[in-house]
């Protein structure tokens, strides 16, 4: 799985707020320092839809070459256990989709899902933070409560390291 150091420092640096749409996959990869602001810039310029496994695979090239990665789809139980098993100060890259709705609105396969970042704070609390809006919901907000809990399945990026 894909964790990466996450602290208040990403927020204070981040430049997406501003953003359309289309955008979360450029903005959640930057609040993470997985692409720079500038790269994050450049792929919002396109606005097109990002969350497409073909787009996700292109950022395989702004890693080295020893490191590859890719996209899983998970049950939502096994999301539950990886959001426990996060450590402290650390965030991870998400996906939604609305095929996966409990609800079933919007289930049309060629919908749009949206990219977003579960991160844990030092005390140990969960936070989901939608990377197209600077509130961040913990656990303990009935916000990211309804967010989880509306999907059977989840997306998270796998990192393989070669070297």
């Amino acid at each position: 799985m894909g964790i990466f150091e996450f602290g208040p420092q990403n927020m204070t640096n981040f430049t997406g707020f501003n953003s359309h749409g289309n955008d979360c996959v450029p903005n959640a990869l930057e609040l993470l320092g997985a692409i720079s602001a500038d790269e994050a810039s450049a792929l919002r310029l396109l606005k097109r839809p990002f969350f497409t496994p073909e787009v996700i695979r292109e950022m395989d090239n702004k890693t080295p070459p020893h490191i590859k990665w890719d996209d899983r789809w998970i049950k939502i139980e096994r999301f539950k256990e990886l959001m426990k098993a996060l450590p402290p100060n650390k965030a991870m890259f998400a996906m939604s989709h609305p095929t996966f709705s409990k609800s079933g609105t919007n289930s049309n396969s060629n919908s749009v899902g949206h990219a977003f970042i579960l991160a844990k704070d030092t005390g140990g609390k969960l936070a989901w933070v939608d990377p197209q809006n600077p509130k961040i919901y913990t656990e303990d907000d009935r916000e990211f409560k309804d967010f989880i809990d509306q999907y059977t399945i989840f997306g998270i990026l796998v990192f393989y390291d070669y070297s």
